[in-house]
């Protein structure tokens, strides 16, 4: 999956760009700007680049990295990356890296990343977000 150059403005209460249960993603070179909820978000996505991207004045955070989880109440069964899944599974992001993109002036974090991920996160320009600039955190 590829999500490249484009610009994602004012979306009023969602995400500019979003990759759930996905492999081998590229999310480079987009501006996300304004929109209701996240700039960016991925949910248990499994190798993936997201480099070159400018988030900024998103309602919560600019890159938000966390896991995919059921809905409640739900029956599911299939496979993600050749690997068999059933509900309720909790899917985290792995081999993800987050890399030259700037993240500002957003309502939470910059960059969050949420649960048992392996994420590397470098040479980001993450600045004068409300909450803090960068959160990684092992809970939901």
């Amino acid at each position: 999956i590829e999500r490249l150059s484009n610009i994602c403005r004012s979306n009023y209460g969602d995400v500019g760009v979003t990759a759930a249960l996905s492999t081998d993603i590229s999310i480079i070179g987009n501006l996300c700007n304004g929109n209701g909820k996240n700039g960016i978000e991925c949910d248990g996505v499994v190798r993936g680049t997201i480099s070159g991207n400018v988030c900024d004045g998103n309602t919560n955070h600019g890159i938000l990295l966390t896991e995919y989880g059921p809905p409640s109440g739900t029956s599911y069964s299939g496979s993600v990356d050749g690997t068999a899944i059933s509900y309720p599974t909790v899917i985290s992001n792995k081999d993800v890296v987050v890399i030259g993109n700037t993240c500002s002036r957003n309502g939470q974090f910059g960059i969050d990343v949420i649960g048992q991920s392996r994420v590397s996160i470098l040479n980001n320009v993450i600045a004068d977000n409300n909450t803090s600039n960068t959160n990684i955190s092992t809970s939901r």
